[in-house]
């Protein structure tokens, strides 16, 4: 006990206590030991990401800065500055009004590519509604369409309804009990 007293006493017991240490515990140390914060490159993986895929550029005059498209503001190209300015005030405001925007496509697509589009898809829920109605009119077990779907895929590689196709037990379920889908169940009789 008397030795551990000792060395707190001790003046040069401090002196001993790594920088690192000092400086989570708050005490001052010289400037020349603090360590020197390194600027962040901008980096084209950010581009990449799905946080900043959308509004992130580099600024071609300078390396260590990232630009935002929609703020039309440059910021430090730092992850924690990309971070907070992603989840910013003015940021959320301009994405949000340019997610409610329509796409320039829709306008440049031709209406038959789109109506086209629509019918696979309404084909895909059609086959959908029948193989459901089908599994409850025999008594089949729901969990069977777990199974049966992956097979169809791979046995029938060629139909793009069948690919379309995504119905595993829960959803099975959902369509038969659901109301709403009633009346299309029993206008689309098996058979």
């Amino acid at each position: 006990m008397d030795k551990e007293e000792s060395d707190i006493d001790n003046p040069d017991y401090r002196q001993n206590t790594p920088t690192k240490t000092k400086l989570k515990r708050g005490s001052e140390v010289s400037k020349k030991d603090r360590p020197k914060h390194r600027s962040q490159k901008f980096r084209n993986e950010w581009t990449k990401s799905k946080d900043f895929e959308h509004w992130i550029a580099p600024v071609p005059q300078d390396e260590y800065k990232a630009f935002c498209k929609f703020c039309k503001v440059p910021m430090v190209a730092e992850m924690s500055v990309l971070k907070s300015h992603n989840i910013g005030k003015k940021h959320s405001q301009l994405l949000n009004g340019i997610k409610r925007q329509p796409l320039m496509s829709c306008f440049t697509t031709p209406q038959v590519e789109v109506e086209a589009n629509i019918k696979k898809k309404e084909k895909v829920s059609v086959a959908e509604i029948r193989l459901a109605a089908f599994f409850a009119e025999h008594n089949i077990s729901f969990l069977t369409s777990d199974h049966l779907i992956d097979l169809l895929k791979e046995t029938f590689d060629d139909s793009e309804t069948i690919q379309g196709l995504n119905m595993k037990r829960t959803k099975t379920t959902a369509i038969n009990y659901n109301k709403k889908c009633y009346w299309r169940i029993t206008k689309i009789r098996i058979g």
